[in-house]
């Protein structure tokens, strides 16, 4: 394989649900940038077939930004890069425009084997069609249920994969294979081209007889144990095997996935095709070891079809992956899950629900189009953060001991986030806002915004060249909207819950009292230090050890700047829809908006 030094340009492609991608990141002056950019919307699913005609678009609008001819009309993509500058030396591609796998979970206990195995699922491009579990007691197969509704259900719909997790290392054997017998009485209904993959996930000393029951009924594979023993969870194994199944079964229903691949195999360098949640996991978990930060950073990911969140700590990397959640495809599923009054109240003006759920309906219909009008872009945003929200509650879910007091945020040191809601936002200010409202971090923190929508393409490009996603990444790759204080604590509205100073380094100060129930902005333009003096109130913490307790520290500024909020965690919304949509519009026009 080539050597990383001897690659010096690649096309990095992220082949999207609503919109694909694409970047050309070259050496100049000794260092990679980013050179050109492009992209395309499809107007329909249906439009994913166009995949390849779209990326030739994108790279003739690149051609015509850069004057280099990067694709011949009768080979395709030229490669590796000639003599002439034309041409690149490698590709790398991430997709999430695939269809989703479908998983049945199979286990033992509710709470602990079949828990662990849906977390692992979570953390995929896979939904959980079913979930059985031997514990269930009247509801387990077998049962009031009865084996023979579960097969019936299971030959109506097949699913993807049937992962069967159970037991600890060690542990006992039989119950593994009592439901392993089961599914050699499915594999008896099911024709050999229906049956789903088998992924076995459970204690290790099963894997031998669960193979002689299945192995020749059934594509089967055994990963490591996701509950190896009673404290430990180990998802790593069923979250590769289900990556890995994600790109063969997509590149197989959708051939242009693979044709795109394919373009690379003539250069060395090139990387294999991977999920863009696995590439923007890389990503974060690149930005938490390169900054050594010590409470971590939270990447959101909040696509057409897919909201992705991943947590990386110095204690490891969570992630939670809803592919029934997004700002287009997934505004059906989002309707499903939350009232239309969730996502109204977070409009600064009224509109019937009649109203907001036909336009978020158009909208799905219609997914690669962008807002039109100011109500159909705060819609749009406030439809993200109920998605994000719902997110949100499935991470702090997936790890309680992780969460914070009520449910919130633990600290972080630094919020990531991508996304077309974030990117169409109207300036930094609702962007921030958006984030703040869905997430509700708390402490100080920085908050950082993919505006180009970039990072998964990153991640793949790290597969070829690390230090050319390295690099990219902190020239171009950012955009700080700046620094976040959010205390913790409660008081009566117009209370001091936070006195505060910043001195620039010009040596001006300005001083804030600052209210509880309030969103203060404070100037500090992107790329300029300040010292900032905290002093909260004794009802509030900023995560310095206790309440009251305040103290210096130097803070970045951004495209918003120095941002206060002292709304209260969790964020008190208002009970009538007027006064909560004009404490909407107040924080708006706090936050520039």
């Amino acid at each position: 394989m080539t050597t990383g030094q001897e690659i010096e340009s690649i096309l990095a492609v992220d082949a999207g649900s609503v919109t694909t991608k694409a970047m050309l990141v070259d050496l100049v002056d000794g260092v990679y940038r980013l050179v050109a950019r492009g992209e395309e919307t499809a107007g329909t699913s249906d439009s994913r077939e166009q995949l390849l005609a779209g990326v030739e678009g994108i790279v003739q609008q690149m051609e015509a930004a850069t004057g280099r001819q990067l694709w011949d009309p009768n080979d395709g993509l030229i490669m590796p890069e000639r003599e002439d500058g034309q041409g690149v030396d490698a590709l790398a591609v991430a997709t999430s425009a695939l269809p989703p796998l479908r998983v049945v979970i199979a286990g033992l206990i509710q709470s602990l084997s079949v828990e662990q195995a849906r977390q692992a699922v979570e953390g995929a491009y896979a939904v959980v069609q079913d979930v059985v579990a031997l514990d269930e007691g009247e509801q387990r197969w077998g049962a009031s249920r009865g084996i023979e509704a579960k097969l019936e259900a299971l030959c109506q719909t097949p699913p993807d994969v049937i992962l069967l997790a159970g037991g600890v290392n060690g542990g006992a054997v039989s119950p593994l294979l009592d439901v392993a017998q089961i599914l050699v009485a499915l594999a008896s209904v099911l024709e050999p081209l229906q049956r789903p993959m088998v992924i076995l996930a459970g204690n290790e000393e099963a894997r031998t007889p669960v193979a002689e029951l299945l192995a020749d009924l059934y594509p089967f594979r055994a990963v490591d144990n996701v509950m190896p023993d009673l404290e430990t969870q180990a998802l790593g194994g069923v979250q590769r095997e289900l990556e890995r199944l994600y790109i063969e079964r997509g590149a197989t229903r959708v051939p242009e996935i693979a044709e795109l691949q394919a373009l690379g195999t003539a250069a060395q360098g090139s990387a294999p095709l991977v999920s863009a949640a696995q590439a923007f996991g890389t990503l974060i978990r690149f930005v938490e070891r390169r900054y050594n930060l010590a409470h971590g950073v939270l990447g959101v990911d909040l696509g057409g079809a897919n909201a992705h969140l991943v947590a990386a700590t110095r204690g490891g990397t969570r992630s939670l992956l809803r592919s029934d959640l997004g700002t287009s495809y997934g505004l059906q599923q989002l309707l499903s899950q939350v009232s239309i009054e969730e996502i109204l109240r977070w409009l600064p003006f009224d509109m019937s629900a009649d109203e907001a759920r036909n336009r978020l309906l158009t909208r799905e219909l219609y997914p690669a189009s962008l807002p039109q009008s100011r109500e159909d872009l705060f819609l749009e945003q406030a439809a993200a953060r109920e998605a994000l929200r719902l997110a949100l509650a499935g991470l702090a879910a997936s790890e309680q001991r992780q969460a914070g007091a009520k449910g919130l945020l633990p600290p972080l040191d630094m919020i990531i986030a991508s996304g077309g809601a974030l990117s169409h936002a109207a300036n930094p200010g609702q962007a921030a806002l958006l984030l703040l409202d869905a997430l509700q971090p708390v402490g100080l923190l920085q908050l950082v915004l993919d505006p180009l929508g970039i990072l998964p393409a990153l991640g793949a490009v790290a597969a070829v060249q690390p230090l050319a996603a390295a690099q990219v990444l902190e020239q171009d790759g950012f955009l700080e909207l700046g620094t976040v204080v959010a205390p913790v604590g409660a008081a009566r509205l117009g209370d001091i819950a936070l006195k505060c100073k910043m001195t620039y380094a010009d040596g001006s100060t300005v001083q804030v009292d600052v209210p509880f129930g309030s969103l203060e902005v404070v100037p500090l333009p992107q790329g300029q230090t300040a010292t900032l003096e905290l002093r909260p109130t004794r009802r509030f913490d900023i995560g310095w050890g206790s309440k009251g307790r305040g103290g210096k520290i130097e803070v970045k500024g951004g495209a918003v700047g120095l941002i206060i909020d002292a709304r209260g965690r969790p964020l008190q919304l208002a009970a009538q829809p007027t006064n909560q949509q004009a404490r909407v519009q107040e924080w708006l026009w706090s936050m520039g908006g």
